[in-house]
This record gives C-alpha cells, structure tokens and sequence, in this order.
C-alpha cells in the first residue's frame, strides 16, 4: 500500500506549505517537503506528500491520487503518483524485464516477480 505520494512538476517558488495547502483536504499531512539542491538551495522541482498511517491515510492516498488531473500548485498542474522507495526503483533497475518502454529510464512503480 502506498503511503506517501510524489508530486513533480512543482512551480520553482512552491513551498512545503503549498504542498500541505494542496493535500491537507484529503486527509492528515504528516510531513510535506519540496526538494532542493544541496548546492543552490534551488527546488528541483518535486517533492513528497506523506499522510497519517491507517485507514484513513490509506483513503486520503487513494482520494488524492484519484484526483491527480485536478492537482495545481500556483496556477500549475502536477503530477501526483505513488512514491516508491529509493532502494526499491534501483532493484528493479537491475532487472532489464522491469524498464518501461518510454526512454526515461524510468522504473515503474510495481515489482516483478
């Protein structure tokens, strides 16, 4: 089950507040975050959205991925998808079956088996 939420395609001045300002509708925010580089402090665009564990964190993931061709942060819609851990993307990275066939070398959110 998915219990934080990604969101890319930020607007370069969104702020954790949006973030939680955007989800909080859906359900307890726990934490919120935009990341940034280390380097220049600059957002890199994206961030995550992880709500309260349980039931009703389950439906508030559930609510706002439904929803995510209504997402807009200042006047710009994101992408809301299911954030997968790190470490599991590179184990499925390792795996050639696993790639997606968009070029981006992206590794889908679900495992093989």
């Amino acid at each position: 089950p998915c219990k934080k939420i990604f969101v890319g395609g930020l607007p370069s001045d969104a702020t954790r507040e949006d973030l939680r300002a955007c989800f909080a509708g859906y359900g307890p925010v726990l934490d919120a975050v935009v990341m940034v580089d280390r380097r220049t402090r600059q957002s890199r665009g994206f961030g995550f959205v992880r709500f309260a564990g349980g039931p009703q964190g389950a439906a508030a993931v559930e609510a706002a991925l439904r929803d995510a061709a209504a997402h807009r942060i200042g006047g710009k819609w994101i992408e809301v998808k299911c954030a997968v851990p790190a470490a599991q993307l590179q184990e499925q990275a390792q795996e050639p079956e696993s790639w997606n066939n968009t070029g981006h070398g992206m590794a889908p959110a679900t495992t093989v088996s």
